[in-house]
């Protein structure tokens, strides 16, 4: 019985090893661009594109962003198929045990229905760098993802990136 409570342990475990989905999850970043001491990249990855993206100052002043790339990027999802599986377990003193054991994912996987998701890059350039370096925390990177005509849009901040040494 415990060789049987053994076998399914294992089992179980190697069916929560992984979602089988790579890639990035959710969310946002900003840094400067490597090589451009003026300029913030701005990266999302969320279900929805980047509408836009822009840099807010601490006394309010808005620098929009100037370009933004969008990847639409399908990733399908790999559903487990039952499966069924018998084993034998010997040991060194002769004593043999078997277990019979049902579980996911022996069989594979099937793939389902493909999730969507946009990685979005914005370049935003800043005006006033010595401003920026003098106060660079009080300043925000304002997202706003979603499509507007179909009115599913969301906004979100994160915090600016520190400027470069320099």
């Amino acid at each position: 019985m415990k060789l049987l409570l053994g076998g399914l342990l294992l089992l179980l475990a190697a069916c929560g090893s992984g979602s089988g989905l790579g890639g990035t999850g959710p969310g946002a970043s900003a840094a400067f661009a490597a090589g451009e001491e003026d300029v913030v990249e701005v990266r999302v990855v969320d279900r929805l594109p980047l509408e836009s993206a822009e840099l807010v100052a601490p006394d309010g002043r808005v620098h929009p962003a100037r370009e933004i790339e969008r990847d639409r990027i399908v990733e399908e999802r790999p559903r487990p198929r039952p499966g069924f599986g018998v084993g034998v377990f010997g040991g060194s003193r002769g004593h043999v045990g078997t277990g019979v054991g049902i579980g996911f994912p022996i069989g594979g996987f099937d793939t389902g229905p493909g999730e969507t998701r946009y990685e979005s890059r914005a370049r935003i350039p800043v005006d006033d760098m010595a401003a920026y370096r003098a106060g660079w925390p009080g300043w925000k990177v304002r997202l706003t993802v979603g499509i507007q005509e179909a009115g599913n849009i969301r906004a979100m901040e994160i915090p600016a990136p520190r400027p470069p040494d320099g």
